[in-house]
């Protein structure tokens, strides 16, 4: 506060708060992240997570590039993916996602076939998990992509 009359500063009023615990939780998320990011790099698998309440999906660039696709191609729409199934493996895919998400399974576990820009098939493995709400009602499921390809061509 300024006292004009004593041409001084007579009170200077301030507060103070130990931010401490609060750089710490900081650190501790950016550690966690790079660990996730490091793990999932490492895995060379593509990463989804899809948000059932919106009805979006977020596919990562290892996810698109596992099928020939650039960073900006398929968008949020999970349609996208699910054109891409193979036909004769589409029910199969849907009836595992639908035992996870309705808890009859304890998570997704799913090999199948999606197509490839090129227009061939690439044989990948689904897992996933759902996240539910209090109810246990599934609005969120996540997990990996992975290129099985040459696995099932050494199989036949």
């Amino acid at each position: 506060q300024w006292d004009a009359a004593q041409g001084r500063v007579v009170r200077i009023v301030g507060a103070a708060s130990d931010v401490t615990a609060a750089k710490h939780a900081e650190e501790a998320l950016r550690e966690s992240e790079e660990r996730f990011s490091l793990a999932v790099a490492g895995a060379n698998d593509g990463v989804w997570d899809w948000r059932m309440d919106a009805n979006e999906v977020y596919l990562s660039p290892r996810w698109k590039a596992i099928l020939g696709l650039a960073p900006e191609d398929l968008g949020t729409d999970p349609q996208g993916w699910v054109e891409r199934l193979h036909p004769a493996d589409a029910d199969r895919v849907a009836a595992a996602v639908l035992a996870h998400i309705e808890g009859r399974a304890p998570d997704l576990h799913v090999e199948y076939r999606l197509r490839h820009e090129d227009g061939s098939y690439r044989w990948v493995l689904s897992r996933g998990v759902a996240v539910r709400d209090a109810t246990g009602k599934a609005y969120r499921m996540a997990g990996s992509l992975t290129d099985i390809t040459p696995r099932k061509q050494a199989e036949e």
